[in-house]
């Protein structure tokens, strides 16, 4: 459990260098798992990859619902890399792991998010997983 809870907070990082630094993403990861996973017994580097290239492939869907779970006063771009990183990451989890419980998911970034911010934006991050999470799991349920 605490690999992949390291991975989604390396992959946090890694989304962060993409989105901030316009790099290519298999850069990104290449850079991550050969100078920042030193310790790769206590990650998932299997889970990083999936995570990290999945955000890259759904970049278009996942920004639709980031978007749409916005007030109209509000714009993507307003804001800040981590919090983008961190709703990216949990709206992948939320289209493409569907063995992984809505809860665990919502848990697992609202946790990281605690990290780095204090409890407005970790409320903010958990309302919008929350909101998304059971529109894209029906939306996921409906599809199957």
């Amino acid at each position: 459990m605490q690999a992949r809870r390291n991975s989604r907070l390396a992959a946090v990082q890694a989304i962060f260098q993409y989105y901030f630094l316009k790099q290519d993403i298999e850069s990104v990861m290449e850079e991550f798992c050969k100078y920042r996973l030193i310790e790769k017994k206590n990650y998932d580097i299997v889970f990083f990859r999936q995570l990290v290239s999945g955000v890259d492939e759904k970049q278009e869907t996942i920004k639709k619902y980031i978007t749409n779970s916005l007030s109209e006063k509000w714009m993507i771009e307003r804001l800040d890399y981590t919090i983008q990183s961190i709703i990216s990451l949990g709206i992948y989890e939320l289209i493409s792991c569907n063995s992984i419980p809505l809860k665990v998911v919502i848990n697992e970034y609202v946790s990281i998010s605690s990290l780095y911010f204090d409890d407005s934006n970790i409320g903010f991050v958990n309302g919008v997983l929350d909101n998304l999470g059971k529109i894209i799991r029906n939306e996921v349920l409906i599809n199957e």
